[in-house]
């Protein structure tokens, strides 16, 4: 069981420690192992833990907020959408016209567009989002650095089309 500690109505610390101080002034070895009662005097009430199911890869956790709920503390947290990103699987490529790198832009919020522009080199190219996730793949004939950005987003992935030999 995980408690918290509750002072002035408010949750001041998370999680018991193996060492304490008791109000009287007795230094405590093996606090963490105090009765529920004894606890309770001390203002450490049990925790009980409002996480809720989430997906890491669409969405993370905020920082629990803490309420006082009788003879319990509750934690409550907010699932919050990840914010959109450009991604690729590949920072360089042969300047083969053949060999691509997939891009990638990821954006599960709630107000995700249907279609995402993306600029490489300074064209366009559109792709509709799918689950969240737009893709283009990228090709390159000749050496040098391809940009590739997405207009909405401060990111930019640079990949670098590699000369081929023969």
């Amino acid at each position: 069981m995980t408690y918290a500690l509750v002072k002035n109505g408010a949750v001041v610390q998370v999680g018991l420690p193996e060492t304490g101080v008791l109000a009287d002034g007795r230094l405590v070895s093996g606090f963490d192992r105090l009765d529920a009662e004894t606890l309770a005097a001390e203002g450490w009430l049990p925790l009980l833990d409002g996480r809720p199911e989430y997906d890491p890869a669409r969405t993370f956790l905020a920082a629990p907020e803490y309420s006082v709920e009788g003879l319990r503390v509750v934690s409550r947290y907010t699932v919050t959408p990840l914010p959109p990103a450009l991604g690729t699987d590949a920072y360089s490529i042969p300047a083969d016209g053949t060999t691509a790198a997939t891009v990638t832009y990821t954006d599960h919020s709630p107000t995700a567009p249907l279609v995402v522009t993306f600029l490489v080199n300074g064209a366009t190219a559109d792709s509709e989002v799918r689950d969240g996730v737009a893709t283009i793949e990228v090709v390159a004939s000749t050496p040098g650095p391809v940009e590739v950005s997405v207009a909405s987003l401060d990111d930019l992935i640079v990949i670098t089309a590699e000369e081929v030999t023969p």
